[in-house]
């Protein structure tokens, strides 16, 4: 409750005094106002704050991280309140779009790289955002769900246009990632979904290749994810033929 006072003491100063610039001004732990006010889960706060530009030039990055790599968006998940953090999504995209109009895109990032899907098929859905982009890496929200075996979130992208075959700077697809990372059932989904089981990366393998790789240097019940994807791949590579 001190914190939350101190807070709107903080406010109605910036306010009258005309301090705005305050508002974006990170203390000693690096925190935000706009992160005090979604740690708290204070809505009317949060709000206020987003209506005077808190989350105007948000982006995945240390200008929106405290000294813990949190943004403000991220408190409000460890608050625990499912629909105090949808509001506050549904909120920032509705408001800050009129300003800047990729503001979902670059929420989806944040959603992505933390994993909280239900928030990323809200900004997919619902504001339009685009399932398409990458980072510098070259890496897509597909790659980033296959590594980490995701089937759910790999099949809503999927479902919903994301390209199968994008090659990230490395030249690796989807399925090289799947492959290498041992993840079975996304592999099966993705050549299923008659992905190209032919890329080579730049390191001139393919994704059978890395698999294959993968399970003659593991021992025991380790190879069995591999032993399946090879089987898997192998017989994908046998109709093409």
């Amino acid at each position: 409750m001190q914190k939350q006072k101190l807070l709107e003491d903080f406010l109605k100063y910036a306010q009258t005094h005309d301090e705005i610039t305050q508002l974006f001004t990170k203390d000693n732990t690096e925190k935000l106002p706009i992160h005090h006010a979604m740690e708290l889960g204070n809505l009317a706060i949060t709000k206020l704050l987003i209506d005077y530009g808190a989350l105007d030039e948000f982006i995945y990055s240390d200008a929106f991280f405290d000294k813990d790599k949190r943004t403000p968006f991220d408190l409000a998940c460890v608050k625990g309140c499912q629909q105090f953090i949808l509001e506050i999504i549904r909120y920032t995209a509705e408001t800050v779009c009129k300003k800047v109009p990729n503001i979902a895109d670059r929420l989806l990032f944040w959603a992505a790289i933390r994993e909280y899907y239900d928030i990323f098929a809200y900004l997919v859905l619902e504001r339009k955002a685009n399932v398409s982009l990458f980072d510098a890496r070259g890496n897509s929200f597909l790659h980033r769900a296959a590594i980490k075996g995701r089937l759910g979130a790999v099949k809503f992208l999927c479902e919903h246009g994301v390209k199968i075959d994008h090659q990230n700077n490395e030249g690796r697809t989807a399925l090289h990632e799947a492959a290498a990372a041992g993840k079975e059932e996304v592999v099966s989904y993705l050549v299923d979904r008659n992905c190209g089981v032919r890329f080579w990366d730049k390191q001139g393998h393919t994704a059978l290749q890395l698999a294959e790789e993968k399970r003659s240097f593991n021992r025991g019940e380790e190879t069995r994810p591999y032993k399946h994807i090879v089987d898997k791949i192998e017989s994908a590579e046998c109709k093409v033929q």
